[in-house]
């Protein structure tokens, strides 16, 4: 299954199809391929370089904040990991960026949501 994910990923990369739309524009012998996949691979480099295309396309993904208030009682709480590591340089855990994941855990606990 993991030789397959690494393969479909392969496939599913902007940069593959870019390097594959190239390869074609150099070795095709008709000239409207040629033509084809070179507006092909310019059309690929514009969009996926776009920040403002990828930023919109995440902002779809995203999942909108929910306010503490509209918050129903749950018996269970889960704090998912990622926000400690471990910090070489004071030799100590450190929480870095996602430390706000536990302060609303715990303020949801203190309101006993």
């Amino acid at each position: 299954m993991l030789i397959l994910s690494k393969i479909v990923y392969v496939f599913i990369t902007p940069l593959t199809w870019l390097l594959i739309a190239l390869i074609i524009s150099v070795l095709a012998k008709r000239k409207r391929i040629k033509r084809v996949a070179r507006i092909s691979s310019l059309a690929i480099v514009l969009f996926f370089s776009n920040t403002f295309i990828y930023k919109e396309i995440l902002r779809g993904w995203e999942i909108h904040a929910v306010s503490f208030e509209s918050v129903n009682h749950h018996d269970v709480a889960l704090v998912l990991g990622g926000m400690f590591e471990y910090d070489h340089s004071v030799d100590r855990i450190s929480v870095r960026r996602g430390a706000d994941r536990i302060w609303q855990a715990l303020t949801l606990y203190n309101q006993k949501k």
